[in-house]
């Protein structure tokens, strides 16, 4: 077993493995090895096309490639609707409710997000 932290915002480059130390009184000191995986840091496009559900839906906490987060959170949902098959419904409704809530948009990209819906 190895330890993972996982940053949703901030922390260290996008994945590393680090390790921690820490003298705890009337203990030896303590050493952790563990990989930290930072989210924020990570480029999507690594993880968009993945066969792995949770690394689409994790695409919405991190940054978006090309600044364009309205074509960031279709094409994670749309990625998603291809996964649906092999998904229970339990786990599908996670994936697209982890990317409506991680992948918030506001102002112009809402409406831009709002008016691509409608069509």
């Amino acid at each position: 077993m190895f330890p993972l932290v996982v940053f949703l915002k901030g922390g260290p480059v996008a994945l590393e493995t680090r390790t921690h130390a820490q003298g705890i009184p009337a203990l030896a000191s303590v050493q952790v090895s563990y990989v930290a995986f930072c989210l924020e840091r990570c480029d999507p496009a690594d993880y968009r096309e993945r066969d792995e559900p949770l690394a689409t839906a994790l695409v919405a906490l991190m940054r978006a490639g090309d600044g364009d987060r309205v074509r960031q959170k279709l094409d994670a949902l749309r990625r998603i609707a291809t996964l649906a098959k092999q998904l229970s419904s339990e786990r599908h409704y996670l994936l697209l409710k982890t990317v409506d809530t991680y992948l918030t948009l506001r102002g112009q990209d809402a409406e831009r997000y709002a008016d691509i819906m409608q069509q």
